[in-house]
């Protein structure tokens, strides 16, 4: 089977994407020094849409792209009912958690135990929770680095060294509330991407009845099974 790369409009799409993430988000940057609650909550100026936007584009990640559509076509459609869990789960963050986070004024959850608790039980927390960070990182690294890898042929650990370190050092010059906007535009792009390719994937299949007829016959609809 023929080994398709990246061709020049590909690059150039790539370069252009990457490179206004990169320009916008050095020059939209406060060299003002800033608190800790500045740079975390950006002095709680945040307006309820882009900051909406950025947690859904934090949770769309390269793994879950590569991922879902990887375990809906090897075993079918039954992991779309976690969608109920998720939705149950934001009810209750919402009513029942969120409240006291925000009266309490805390940058995160880790925080609240050493209030209720004490702070050898935050820092015990934030341990485990720093392991499970340390864990999972190089998979979310990884998984993206794959799939650059296959469509550019440079090797596999030359991406994700450059990867984590552009990942990092963004992360560390860029404040929160320019990166509400930058991962809003970055979310809208990646939308906008996913429509194109599920038009044409059903346009090349032969139409929405036909992919339901081929999703039916490899036993791949699935509900509550």
């Amino acid at each position: 089977m023929e080994i398709l790369y990246f061709s020049y409009i590909d690059y150039a799409v790539f370069t252009v994407m990457f490179g206004f993430s990169c320009i916008a988000g050095i020059s939209l940057r406060s060299f003002k020094r800033a608190t800790g609650s500045e740079y975390f909550k950006d002095d709680t100026k945040a307006r309820v849409l882009p900051v909406a936007l950025c947690l859904v584009a934090s949770t769309v990640s390269g793994l879950s792209l590569l991922g879902f559509p990887s375990e809906v076509y090897t075993h079918g459609t039954q992991i779309s009912m976690m969608v109920f869990s998720i939705m149950i789960m934001g009810i209750i963050n919402n009513y029942v958690y969120l409240p006291v986070f925000y009266e309490l004024q805390l940058k995160n959850p880790v925080d609240y135990l050493a209030i209720r608790f004490d702070e050898g039980t935050r820092r015990v927390a934030s341990i485990f929770n720093s392991i499970g960070l340390c864990l999972s990182l190089p998979l979310i690294i990884y998984v993206p680095s794959l799939a650059l890898t296959q469509v550019s042929g440079v090797n596999l650990n030359v991406i994700a060294s450059v990867m984590f370190l552009i990942c990092v050092s963004y992360a560390t010059i860029v404040r929160m509330g320019t990166t509400e906007w930058l991962n809003a535009f970055q979310l809208a792009i990646t939308v906008f991407a996913l429509v194109i390719v599920l038009f044409m994937g059903i346009v090349s299949v032969g139409g929405v009845s036909r992919v339901w007829q081929k999703s039916m016959e490899g036993n791949r609809l699935e509900f509550f099974k």
